[in-house]
């Protein structure tokens, strides 16, 4: 609704695809007036993007801890580009920046972190979606394990100890598995316990 003498604003968004170049004739009907034609007429510019590599291998990694490599995505045209991230699995890997824009003759870097929840082989498609330009996938991969640690004892007996004195129990704790392994050992609520480590370590 337009007042007499008045106008106002209209707002066009343009949404580009995968096209750099768009036209649109669209009719403004008027009530008891005539219609008006105008045409829209969109431009990406000519942007050519290319990624580093198409895999990125994570490699072998313990379940819960984050591993993050980079990935370089170059733009050899003369125009800039913009580009969005759609990660299909978003609870375990994250990808920054998730949107941005690459200057022309210029590349960004992409940080990748995975970090897993279960024990698994993942093979995972992100996907790099570019205005006016066909999207670029690569593929997160790797294998996920739990580590496996062995206690040589699974009890510790000091027998009688008097107040005032101390004695210590040796033991030893093994990393059977094929990945690195952190552990935490938690006396917090008994504070008259305590663990000491070989020198070396």
């Amino acid at each position: 609704h337009i007042e007499p003498n008045k106008s106002i604003n209209v707002e066009i968004t343009y949404s580009p695809g995968t096209r750099n170049h768009d036209e649109l004739d669209i009719i403004m009907n008027t009530l008891g007036g005539p219609s008006r034609a105008l045409k829209l007429i969109g431009d990406t510019g000519v942007n050519h993007c290319t990624l580093q590599k198409k895999q990125l291998n994570l490699g072998l990694i313990p379940v819960g801890i984050v591993k993050t490599q980079s990935i370089r995505i170059k733009n050899s045209g003369d125009d800039d580009a913009i580009f969005s991230i759609t990660n299909p699995n978003p609870q375990e890997l994250q990808v920054t920046p998730k949107h941005s824009r690459i200057a022309c003759h210029d590349s960004i870097q992409l940080q990748v972190s995975y970090k897993s929840l279960t024990a698994q082989c993942f093979d995972i498609p992100v996907t790099v979606t570019i205005c006016g330009s066909q999207p670029l996938i690569f593929n997160v991969n790797g294998q996920s394990e739990l580590p496996q640690v062995y206690l040589q004892s699974t009890e510790f007996d000091f027998g009688r100890v008097f107040v005032g004195s101390s004695a210590g129990i040796e033991t030893e704790i093994m990393n059977t598995g094929c990945i690195p392994a952190i552990l935490f050992l938690d006396l917090q609520s008994h504070p008259e316990f305590r663990i000491e480590f070989p020198s070396e370590y």
